[in-house]
């Protein structure tokens, strides 16, 4: 079921938010749209109760919900990451430099609408490789973050195996309350780890120019396929595992084993493309399908660009031998 790893993170769909380099202001006024007629409070809070794959939809209905939408979906990354880093910008530049990812609970969180979700994660979790991990570690410190032991710990929290999760460590950094999880890949690509995670549910994340996600209607609806590559070769998930799979539960997500159990129908209401009746399940085949060999960049994908974002990737000055 995991996606095939892309080691870039130049991945393409068919559901896509471009940036534009002329974004425009909300309080404009664009004639015959909903929003001429909603304070930018109101468009707010309009905005605020709709998830980012719907976004997506409202976004391709005109060039003014366009830059609209790309304006609200920046300005909720920006709502999301500041308890963390008072500098945004900055530290969406670190995640340029170090090719490094947000992903887990936060990711998640960013997708929904949150006006009506009822749960907020606490904590970070970021995706680096080894290459990346020395200048975003430094970087965090210099915001006041500490590190917690001795700062490299293969945790219980995480699969840690180069087969079967790919992540060599996790650094723990706490400041006050807040606290941030580097997990170190073992691969050169920090996406590798997401894509073993128990559930579809959490199968997102954001890079320095983009959000993604691999199931982003089945996510969307609350819905998640266990990965099984999770808990292989063992039989079944450990008590750890089925920890993680009751927390997105108690947050309201039914996960289930198979997409079929939800019924044909229903399951075909995920699809990307939707024809009129049942659908019968196609196996191997159906993006829902447990079965199916994914894509990063298979047509059931999602992926958006941040609007004129733009981050200058730090250049690390050669010494010359004289």
């Amino acid at each position: 079921m995991p996606p095939h790893l892309s080691q870039s993170y130049a991945l393409s769909s068919p559901i896509i938010i471009q940036s534009t380099e002329n974004a425009l202001g909300h309080n404009q006024t664009h004639q015959g749209m909903l929003f001429n007629y909603l304070s930018n409070e109101e468009m707010e809070l309009v905005l605020s109760a709709i998830s980012i794959p719907s976004l997506c939809k409202l976004a391709a209905t005109s060039k003014a919900s366009y830059a609209i939408v790309h304006c609200h979906i920046y300005d909720r990354l920006t709502t999301m990451l500041w308890p963390f880093f008072s500098n945004v910008q900055e530290f969406m530049a670190v995640l340029a430099s170090t090719e490094t990812v947000i992903s887990g609970s936060q990711a998640l969180h960013f997708m929904m609408p949150p006006y009506n979700c009822s749960w907020a994660p606490a904590n970070m979790d970021v995706y680096t490789s080894s290459k990346g991990y020395e200048e975003l570690i430094k970087y965090i410190g210099d915001k006041g973050y500490k590190m917690l032991n001795d700062g490299k710990k293969k945790q219980n929290g995480y699969t840690t195996s180069k087969g079967f999760g790919g992540i060599q460590f996790v650094t723990a950094m706490i400041r006050g309350d807040s606290r941030i999880d580097i997990i170190v890949s073992a691969h050169v690509s920090p996406i590798v780890p997401i894509f073993y995670f128990h559930s579809t549910v959490v199968t997102n994340f954001i890079s320095a120019y983009r959000f993604f996600s691999a199931y982003p209607l089945l996510t969307e609806a609350y819905r998640g396929l266990i990965n099984l590559n999770t808990f292989a070769p063992l039989q079944g998930p450990t008590p750890k595992i089925q920890g993680c799979l009751q927390k997105y539960t108690d947050r309201g997500f039914d996960i289930r084993y198979n997409s079929i159990t939800w019924g044909i129908a229903d399951a075909a209401s995920a699809e990307i493309v939707i024809k009129e009746g049942e659908v019968p399940h196609d196996c191997h085949h159906s993006y829902m399908c447990p079965h199916t060999v994914r894509t990063t960049f298979d047509r059931s994908c999602m992926f958006i660009l941040f609007r004129t974002v733009e981050y200058t990737k730090k250049k690390k000055e050669k010494k010359h031998v004289h």
